[in-house]
């Protein structure tokens, strides 16, 4: 079944990246990337195991891969960790730019 929300549209689920990677380095499927299901992204960054929140580009997440996705969903977002410099933030945007052309 098909969850509806009180506007009658089809729910859907926001996509996190540094979950997404931790689940890939445990070997845990996520669900299909080109599918409709996802409304929008936390961009975020991960080096080990655990969700670190870094900036991107100073982890282990494929955001290049991840550029068809963000072109489908409505919201992109930053969500780094509040010790990430200002910086290193900037250095993480200027990184999705570079890679999604945008």
């Amino acid at each position: 079944a098909v969850l509806k929300n009180d506007f009658g549209g089809r729910v859907k689920a926001w996509f996190d990246t540094g979950h997404h990677r931790v689940r890939e380095m445990n070997g845990w499927t996520s669900r299909r990337l080109d599918d409709d299901a996802y409304r929008g992204m936390h961009l975020n960054d991960v080096v080990g195991f655990e969700d670190d929140h870094f900036a991107p580009g100073f982890g282990k997440v494929d955001f290049a891969a991840l550029k068809p996705l963000a072109q489908k969903v409505r919201h992109v977002v930053f969500e780094p960790s509040y010790t990430v410099e200002e910086a290193d933030l900037k250095k993480g945007i200027a990184t999705i730019r570079e890679l999604w052309q945008c």
